[in-house]
């Protein structure tokens, strides 16, 4: 299979089908530019979802927009200890 032929066949191809894909892919001929690929185009395909999935959870609840909660704006003292660094 070429590129051309992978991109055209995982274009129609859905989430589970590239799941698949990918999973066969690691399991048999190991291709890692193709496992790369299946799974960019997984990535994509379950970030559509999860935002499809978000947008629906917002309207739901009557928000306009979707926002996420803003970021911390301290960092975790924790993450210090984790990383070996004495605070």
């Amino acid at each position: 299979m070429n590129w051309k032929q992978l991109n055209d066949a995982i274009s129609s191809m859905t989430e589970d089908e590239v799941l698949t894909a990918l999973n066969e892919e690691i399991d048999g001929k190991r291709r890692w530019t193709i496992v790369n690929r299946l799974h960019q185009r997984y990535c994509a395909l379950r970030a559509k979802r999860e935002r499809e999935l978000f947008r629906q959870a917002c309207s739901a609840g009557g928000l306009d927009s979707p926002r996420l909660p803003p970021a911390p704006t301290t960092p975790s003292p924790s993450l210090d200890e984790f990383q070996g660094v004495a605070g």
